[in-house]
């Protein structure tokens, strides 16, 4: 794909993403109420059948935070000069806390909560990982077909 239909495609991502994100901190009501109540019996009957008890709505919810900046700090990485790939990261971190600090001002019957920031941090900072690691295998795979010649 080209590099511009790349970048296209990586902003819509973005966009989508923030609009997501954006129409969940600002919805009336927490949106996981609904799940919260439909996925508890559900990880009851995983953990009576024998699964792990850490599988419990808190760390499902922990997990879904984690991926949702994941992938925000992959896409954010991936198309960000090598010298300032740090920034995903960092964006990612403060994305959270503006998120968190719009729910605790602008929607005082929801909650800031300091666990979602680490989720979304630790997400974030995955994915900038992830993007470095992919793309300095495949400068060393390309160095190596170079010097194979």
């Amino acid at each position: 794909m080209p590099a511009r239909a790349s970048r296209t495609v990586a902003l819509s991502f973005v966009g989508i993403l923030v609009v997501g994100v954006g129409m969940v901190l600002l919805w009336p009501t927490p949106v996981d109420r609904v799940l919260h109540s439909s996925l508890n019996p559900l990880l009851d009957g995983l953990r009576a059948a024998g699964f792990p008890s850490i599988f419990r709505y808190g760390v499902l919810e922990f997990a879904a935070n984690a991926a949702l900046f994941l992938a925000l700090g992959f896409v954010l990485a991936l198309f960000m000069p090598q010298g300032r790939r740090w920034m995903a990261p960092t964006l990612c971190v403060a994305g959270s806390f503006a998120a968190e600090f719009t729910q605790l001002v602008f929607r005082p019957g929801r909650q800031a909560d300091p666990t979602d920031v680490l989720a979304n941090s630790i997400g974030g900072l995955v994915g900038t990982v992830l993007v470095i690691a992919m793309l300095r295998r495949r400068e060393r795979q390309s160095h190596g077909r170079h010097t194979a010649r």
